[in-house]
């Protein structure tokens, strides 16, 4: 979500963000979901730990990009956890928050779909890609 189009549904955002170190953990998987995430500046890398302990990395968001959606909308925990990729400064947006925006500007919807179908897109192509590398061993 672009800044200025945050700014118009939520009001100035721009000190509103929580600095975070590089590896600091934003959330973990397994937590409860009460909001998404904007990257304000910085990168975050969004992760799986699987049960054997290797992880998994599902995304890397950055500036004006969102996370953390994945169980907003659902109430199932997290099923991933998210940690700043360097510095970064990253916007908390409630559920509460966030349904009223929408309320307020109904084509953020639209803003919401596009950021999944586009993380699910990209989830697909690196399926196909590791399941080739697969096939060529």
């Amino acid at each position: 979500m672009g800044r200025s189009r945050l700014n118009e549904t939520t009001g100035d955002v721009s000190t509103l963000g929580t600095p975070y170190c590089d590896g600091e953990v934003i959330f973990r998987e397994g937590d409860h979901c009460d909001a998404l995430y904007v990257v304000q500046s910085g990168y975050v890398r969004v992760v799986s730990i699987q049960p054997y302990g290797k992880e998994v990395e599902i995304a890397v968001a950055g500036p004006g990009e969102v996370f953390g959606i994945t169980s907003l909308f659902d109430s199932s925990p997290r099923c991933a956890s998210a940690m700043a990729f360097g510095h970064a400064t990253v916007l908390k947006l409630e559920r509460g928050r966030l349904i009223r925006a929408i309320h307020s500007d109904p084509s953020l919807v639209f803003f919401i779909l596009k950021s999944m179908s586009l993380r699910a897109r990209k989830l697909k192509n690196d399926l196909v890609r590791s399941e080739a590398r697969l096939r060529e061993k």
